[in-house]
Order: C-alpha cells, then sequence, then structure tokens
C-alpha cells in the first residue's frame, strides 16, 4: 500500500544532563529509537511516487531531521541503483507550531540556548506531488498558534494541513489523541497497533 502524504512524528532520542532533565526526557513517556534506527526506516516503501511528507521536529533535532531524510534518499539512490532526482524527498518549506498556554500566550519550553515555544513541521515532497494551492486544500499559514496538549502531543490543525494535500493519508509513530477514526487516514505506532514500527511498515508495504 502506497500513500500520498506521510505525517511523521520520529520519537527522537534526546541525550539528558541531569535527573531533572530525564524527568522532561520524551522517552520517559514514550518509547524513543537511536538515529540510526530512525535511518534505517523504510518510509519510502510505503510512499507513493508523487509524495508529500509532512517531519515534525524541534531545534535541536534540526540538523539530524535532514540527516536522516538524506540517509534515506541515499537508500532509494542504492536499491535503484542509479540517482532519479524526481524519486527523492527534497525540502519545500515549513510550519511553526507556537505553543500556547492556558493563559493564551506563548508558552516556554526547555533549552540550552533558547527556551523553545515553538516547534517545526518540515514539508518534503517527491514526485509530481503538488502544493495545496494546486491541490485540494488551501495554503496554510507559516505559523499556527495552537495549545499545548500532553508531553509531545500535536495540535489536531497538523491532520487539516496534511489533508490539504493529496491523500491516502498516514502516521507514522501515531499515538492516541482523539484523531481515530479519520476517514482517508491510516495510522500506525505502537501504541496504535501494538507492533514496532518497522513491522508495520512492513506490513502496509506487502499490502494493497
Amino acid at each position: 500500500m502506497k500513500f500520498q502524504t506521510i505525517l511523521i512524528d520520529p520519537p527522537w532520542n534526546y541525550e539528558t544532563y541531569s535527573l531533572k532533565g530525564k524527568h522532561k526526557s520524551p522517552d520517559n513517556h514514550y518509547s524513543c529509537m537511536d538515529f540510526s534506527d530512525l535511518c534505517s526506516l523504510r518510509v519510502e516503501d510505503i510512499s507513493d511516487r508523487d509524495c508529500t511528507l509532512l517531519v515534525w521536529t524541534t531545534s535541536p533535532f534540526l540538523e539530524r531531521c535532514f540527516e536522516m531524510i538524506r540517509a534515506w534518499n541515499s537508500r532509494i539512490i542504492r536499491d535503484e541503483g542509479k540517482e532519479v532526482k524526481s524519486h527523492l524527498f527534497r525540502y519545500k518549506s515549513k510550519i511553526e507550531w507556537a505553543k500556547v498556554g492556558k493563559n493564551g500566550r506563548l508558552k516556554p519550553g526547555t533549552g540550552h540556548h533558547a527556551r523553545g515555544c515553538s516547534e517545526p513541521l518540515l514539508i518534503f515532497q517527491r514526485g509530481n506531488a503538488k502544493s495545496p494551492v494546486k491541490g485540494v486544500g488551501k495554503i496554510p499559514y507559516g505559523v499556527v498558534m495552537e495549545p499545548v496538549g500532553r508531553h509531545s502531543e500535536k495540535p489536531m490543525v497538523q491532520y487539516t494541513i496534511a489533508e490539504g494535500y493529496m491523500g491516502r493519508y498516514i502516521e507514522v509513530f501515531a499515538r492516541p489523541n482523539g484523531q481515530i477514526p479519520r476517514e482517508g487516514w491510516t495510522f500506525i505506532g505502537q501504541e496504535i497497533t501494538g507492533l514496532d514500527i518497522s513491522d508495520d511498515i512492513k506490513r502496509l508495504s506487502n499490502s494493497r
């Protein structure tokens, strides 16, 4: 099974330097993955040749996110035996989620250089994937102001953004947050299917 729009929130493995930091670390709330394992994910096996890839990251992992995409592209080239640029994921733009607290103001988080109060959703495409204005939706603003939920929970507007692109839609590393069921979507992740994410991807790549 191939998908035209893939939404993914990689469980980045943060390095912490204190017990206080460990308490706030993602792996205290859900299972994280080593960077090498994220690079090994065969997302291209469930990606349509014309695909939009929406990837959540954070400021500390911004560079790592691009490295991960380059690793996926390198594997595509290796598997195909040649470089076909239209088959590779190319960076297009980003949307910034500005986190709003209960008081309606920006909610600052942690950080060594700046206290983060936003997260970027990076937009990659391959093939002849269209932008929302040329597809089925409207171009969203580059910043969305949405309330903060539980740890690492993303705002529901992410689905509206994704649905501006062509679908079949899939969320990888999905966690239950009230989004299921949602018409036209497939959700995979250990908290949804009980399977390892690599097994989930393999299962879908072998189905029609």
